[in-house]
């Protein structure tokens, strides 16, 4: 039976989602970019098309985990963190990629509405990320229920990076992490 998100993160056992699937993720974009540096996926509450982002897992080389002294799994699973990215992620209405140049500062997890923010991702050397939303199909419409993130130590080639993602986050492409969640959550976001 379907949990809610986010109790239901922790009661059903869904660690699983950082080695079952964000590895699985990860590894498959390393074979086309070998700069990938950690993978994280957030889930929308349910029950809501509001954007409210809540922690999913990350799977993360482990020389970041070494250099933080710490997996950001312990410190950010199953909490709710607003994040700007991520509401321009769910809403961006095609379900395009969207791409962050953190070398040129980041000023945004500093300061505003959205700050100061951990921005675990850049600093842990992941200065180029990849965000891009699960898209599921619902009716005739697509609901955007959750992002996933990839953070390069360098710009990476998005010819070959881009259609990895695609496929992985949209139900459209057979994605099995996009039925897998369908499965095990009832699932919120925006309708695009």
């Amino acid at each position: 039976m379907a949990v809610n998100i986010p109790s239901g993160l922790q009661s059903s056992g869904a660690r699983v989602i950082r080695h079952a699937w964000l590895k699985r993720i990860f590894d498959d974009v390393s074979t086309v970019s070998p700069d990938v540096a950690r993978v994280s996926s957030r889930l929308n509450c349910s029950d809501t098309e509001e954007a409210i982002p809540v922690w999913a897992g990350t799977y993360e080389i482990s020389e970041i985990e070494k250099t933080q002294g710490f997996k950001a799994d312990d410190i950010r699973f199953g909490r709710t963190n607003r994040s700007k990215i991520y509401t321009e992620t769910i809403n961006e209405k095609t379900g395009d990629i969207l791409e962050k140049d953190w070398t040129q500062g980041f000023i945004e997890k500093e300061h505003g509405e959205y700050g100061p923010a951990q921005a675990l991702g850049p600093r842990a050397g992941c200065m180029y990320q990849l965000y891009i939303a699960i898209r599921i199909r619902e009716g005739s419409r697509y609901r955007h229920v959750g992002t996933i993130t990839m953070g390069f130590r360098n710009k990476p080639g998005r010819t070959k990076v881009d259609p990895i993602m695609q496929r992985w986050a949209r139900e459209d492409e057979g994605s099995d992490y996009v039925k897998y969640l369908k499965d095990e959550f009832n699932l919120g976001g925006p309708f695009c």
